[in-house]
């Protein structure tokens, strides 16, 4: 059997979301992500789940935020400063997660979520969310 994997600097290959437009005030604020896990699995606390951030023009997102954590917990909150006008934030995550009662069942989550937001003075709001629910795989 023969694997033949190709990739380019612009390939991905995880699940792709796009979350409803949200609208948020110019300034600095933050990025929450929540992940809700499925019933009887928890995040992994032993092994490193990945977080990288990109925007176009309408946020400047905190370097550091792009990391991997070991146990990290939710909702991470990512700071921010939105600049004023319309775009997408991008989160590409890597988690790896188990089943709660016995760690010896782990799976891997990669998903590419894209929240579009407007950048506006009509808005009081300073945070961003980021609601993700992970959808158990198919084991049989």
């Amino acid at each position: 059997i023969e694997l033949l994997v190709t990739s380019t600097a612009d390939s991905y290959d995880g699940a792709e979301i796009t979350l409803d437009a949200l609208e948020v005030m110019p300034g600095p604020g933050a990025i929450t992500l929540d992940v809700a896990f499925p019933a009887g699995f928890k995040i992994n606390p032993l092994a490193p789940s990945r977080f990288e951030w990109s925007s176009s023009a309408i946020a400047a997102i905190d370097p550091s935020a792009n990391q991997s954590i070991t146990g990290p917990t939710f909702p991470l909150d990512v700071t921010t400063t939105f600049i004023e006008g319309e775009g997408t934030v991008q989160a590409d995550l890597w988690l790896v997660y188990c089943e709660a009662d016995q760690e010896s069942i782990c799976l891997f989550d990669r998903t590419r979520i894209n929240l579009p937001l407007k950048v506006t003075g009509d808005t009081t709001s300073t945070i961003a969310p980021i609601d993700y629910e992970i959808i158990l795989p198919d084991l049989s």
